[in-house]
């Protein structure tokens, strides 16, 4: 059913697995450090795999891509899927404290083309969920500690992702490509009869790599990530003027009105996508998924999300 790769090519996949290894080490020290040098290291790898990347899959020859890529009739895909997700949230901004809740109404729908020219990718997810602090408030003057009330927390994430094939053989392809990746993060936070809105728009250019792996001809597992390189941020400077602001103006404006543009610094942001993938019928597939996302904004004060998904969905194929 697959092309076979000539040695050349299962050659280069086994330096392209090696270099992943090594880019997921160095993404895990990250995340486990926080040190702005690793984060330049980690930026300048991506950057430099992406680019040879790139050339790689502008050059490929046609016999050498996958069947999907090779077949002038382009295959269309429309999923749906729903799922339990869990957020870990700490805005300095508003509070030392740790906030964290789980929804079982996450939805996400995506759309996705494949033809000669490469896959395209548009997803769109919502997420809503009702916070709680980690641990009571404590005051010296109170006989006993303060349990704030639930905060709400919504997440909106649409992204389009544009990759090219860099390696094919039987088992495995690697396509590698650009993805715009746009999130707004609202968490209202209730402070006895008082509630504060904090926001985080991050509008970004990631790079994005995805690999699948064929199992047989029914099943295939999925790997993606993505980082961003270049983005547009904005962030409240200070929780009580900014609600002000935003109940007083146009809400809308108001925050765009306070974003930056930034480059590799000011914000991280990690995102990993396991799915296996079983083929029902020449129509229909069935989607299990598992999602990772790290956030991190360190400016004006610092703030840190970690959501992690499974999802069960459907795709139908036309």
């Amino acid at each position: 059913m697959y092309a076979k790769a000539g040695p050349g090519a299962s050659a280069g996949v086994a330096e392209a697995q090696n270099k992943l290894e090594e880019m997921l080490l160095l993404l895990a020290s990250l995340i486990k450090k926080g040190h702005r040098n690793m984060i330049k290291k980690v930026s300048l790898l991506l950057i430099a795999f992406f680019i040879a990347g790139l050339s790689m899959a502008f050059g490929q020859p046609q016999d050498a891509k996958s069947p999907e890529l090779r077949s002038k009739k382009s295959q269309n895909t429309l999923g749906l899927s729903l799922g339990l997700h869990h957020s870990q949230n700490q805005d300095l901004l508003f509070s030392p404290l740790t906030y964290d809740g789980q929804s079982l109404l996450a939805i996400e729908l995506f759309y996705q083309r494949r033809s000669q020219k490469g896959l395209h990718l548009l997803r769109v997810a919502f997420d809503r969920m009702s916070v709680e602090s980690t641990g009571p408030l404590t005051f010296p003057f109170f006989d006993a500690p303060i349990t704030r009330q639930s905060s709400t927390a919504s997440f909106l994430n649409l992204k389009y992702g544009y990759a090219r094939e860099a390696m094919h053989n039987e088992k495995m392809n690697l396509l590698i490509g650009g993805m715009l990746d746009n999130q707004i993060h609202l968490l209202e936070y209730k402070f006895a009869e008082y509630e504060e809105e904090g926001y985080l728009l991050a509008y970004s250019l990631a790079i994005w790599l995805r690999g699948e792996f064929r199992i047989n001809q029914t099943q295939s597992l999925n790997f993606e990530t993505s980082f961003p390189v270049v983005y547009f941020l904005s962030r409240p400077p200070y929780a009580i003027v900014d609600n002000e602001g935003i109940q007083s103006n146009n809400g809308f404006t108001h925050v765009h009105g306070r974003g930056k543009l930034h480059a590799l610094s000011g914000f991280t942001k990690l995102h990993l996508l396991l799915s296996y993938n079983r083929s029902l019928s020449s129509k229909l597939d069935l989607l299990l998924a598992y999602q990772f996302d790290y956030i991190r904004a360190t400016e004006p004060l610092k703030l840190s999300v970690v959501k992690n998904g499974f999802d069960l969905g459907v795709a139908f194929k036309f």
